[in-house]
């Protein structure tokens, strides 16, 4: 909003000649200061300054044509105003001097209003009833509207998505009730805005202030907010909170398929809308993984799915049963397998980023994919999904299986960023899943042992009748030197024995099975009991 030629703020026209002294004078110049045409033509521009001139005035507004002056009125107040200042040519480009524009600069001068209109910011400036009565030039590319398109018509009407949550899950009040709070109240509120913006492929967030506009009697007038997108900042603090909180819970039990769903649990709703874990059938009964040159060579690749997780509540997987899978030669899962590298599908190429204030900016930009990444598959919108990234899943070098983050219902597009990310919680996770496969191998290993130093058969003997039954602990807990023995005595008697190895694993089921033998030997010899023990 320009002031020009009214009485209050004057603008000021000067010819300057290619000397520096004054060749023509408006009338505007009157009104500004005082001097009539015949008082300052012909003389040098600088007899007009209230100040020493700053260097090289005025030849210097030629390259850096506006800047701030102090003038010497006629009656001898200061009036400081902006000067902008062009050089005026004749014909083969001869420079005659300069056309000098001279504006009042006021309690709100001209370039006051451009620093607003330019701000990289998003301004807006709302009546009571939020009625668009200002916005800035990036507030009007963050909602696709002009402000001629705006004016006088109501927040709701121009953005109708901002009278719902983006995640309703999260009982957010929509952003409208907040504008709509603080004209009630006038009392100013600032918070973070998640929402997309019309045409954006990826959910903004944004940082925003909201404050009541009063006038002199301090009765709220308007109301009027700023804001910038730090979806960048943002996003990189959900995805740290979503790794701190799978630390905690990946990996609590050492079982391979409760760990498993674990990882699918873990990204569901936060990351994604559905996981899939596929494992080598050998890591789920604890054996060493396969070598993948022997499994990812045929035409199918065979697995079983250990854990699938969506967000719909009527779709929520295989839990505890893992069923078999097979994955084509030429599947993507299957070059992840054979490769051990990720790939990234989108359903279609996304668009760019937004890029006000801040923006998300590096999160889309496509040089922070890695080579290869994304890959456009417009099939995947027949299996209802909008992207999926599929991460092979490996420790210590084995190759154990392979995982799907996708999406469904939401029609954000990954980022290199989500790449990253999808990958710290499968690595996570293939520690975990790898220590409960070696437990497994370790308890299935004393297990075996244990039962093979029990007796296998109850002798015969008259003293009494006996039954056993041994019923190892679950996989809560690890297997023991449990025992238990009845050997046959001298005199129609019988030796009950039942003994516990302090400590568990292989070591304890070894340290049993040399115990029993100890107490069978000293049994033979017709001890006492108080003497055998």
């Amino acid at each position: 909003m320009e002031w020009t030629g009214d009485q209050d703020a004057p603008t000021a026209v000067v010819m300057v000649d290619p000397d520096g002294r004054v060749d023509g004078w408006s009338e505007g110049g009157c009104q500004l200061l005082g001097w009539t045409a015949e008082e300052t033509v012909g003389r040098p521009l600088t007899d007009l300054l209230a100040e020493p001139p700053p260097p090289g005035f005025p030849e210097k507004h030629a390259t850096d044509p506006s800047g701030p002056v102090a003038l010497r009125h006629r009656d001898g107040h200061t009036v400081h105003a902006l000067v902008t200042a062009q050089p005026l040519r004749g014909s083969h480009g001869r420079v005659l001097g300069q056309a000098v524009s001279v504006q009042r600069w006021d309690r709100r001068p001209v370039i006051a209003d451009r620093a607003f209109e330019q701000c990289p910011f998003a301004l807006g400036v709302y009546d009571p009833e939020l009625r668009f009565l200002w916005i800035n030039a990036s507030s009007g590319r963050v909602i696709a509207h002009t402000e001629e398109q705006v004016l006088g018509k109501k927040y709701r009407e121009v953005l109708p998505e901002f009278d719902r949550s983006l995640f309703p899950e999260r009982d957010d009040k929509p952003y409208t009730d907040q504008l709509a709070e603080v004209a009630r109240t006038g009392e100013p509120a600032r918070l973070i805005t998640v929402f997309r913006p019309l045409g954006s492929n990826y959910a903004n967030a944004w940082a925003t202030s909201i404050w009541p506009v009063r006038d002199a009697e301090g009765k709220v007038r308007a109301v009027a907010n700023w804001g910038f997108d730090m979806s960048a900042e943002y996003w990189a603090r959900q995805r740290l909170l979503m790794l701190n909180k799978a630390g905690r819970d990946i990996g609590r039990t050492l079982d391979v398929v409760g760990t498993a769903q674990e990882l699918a649990r873990s990204s569901v709703p936060g990351f994604t809308d559905l996981v899939t874990v596929d494992l080598w059938d050998e890591v789920l009964r604890g054996e060493e993984p396969p070598s993948p040159s022997t499994k990812t060579g045929g035409d199918t690749v065979n697995l079983s799915r250990a854990a699938r997780h969506s967000a719909r509540d009527d779709d929520d997987g295989h839990v505890g049963t893992p069923v078999s899978v097979t994955h084509a030669r030429d599947s993507v899962a299957a070059r992840c397998m054979a490769t051990g590298t990720s790939t990234v599908q989108l359903a279609q190429e996304p668009g760019p980023g937004g890029e006000w204030a801040f923006g998300p900016g590096l999160a889309a930009d496509p040089a922070h994919w890695p080579p290869g990444n994304p890959l456009i598959d417009p099939s995947l919108a027949a299996e209802g999904l909008t992207g999926r990234i599929t991460v092979p899943l490996r420790a210590r070098g084995a190759l154990l299986g392979v995982v799907e983050f996708s999406r469904t219902d939401r029609p954000e597009a990954f980022t290199a960023d989500d790449l990253i990310l999808a990958e710290e919680l499968t690595a996570k996770a293939a520690v975990a899943i790898d220590n409960a496969r070696r437990y497994s191998r370790e308890r299935t290993t004393a297990l075996t042992l244990q039962r093979s130093l029990l007796p296998q058969r109850l002798p015969s003997q008259e003293a009494v009748e006996v039954a056993s039954r041994y019923l190892p602990a679950g996989t809560g807990a690890e297997v023991g030197g449990d025992w238990f023995d009845v050997i046959p005595l001298s005199g129609a008697r019988v030796a009950l024995i039942v003994g516990d190895v302090v400590g568990h694993g292989l070591h304890a089921s070894a340290s049993m099975g040399r115990l029993r033998t100890a107490v069978r030997t000293l049994a033979d010899v017709d001890l006492p009991p108080d003497e055998l023990l």
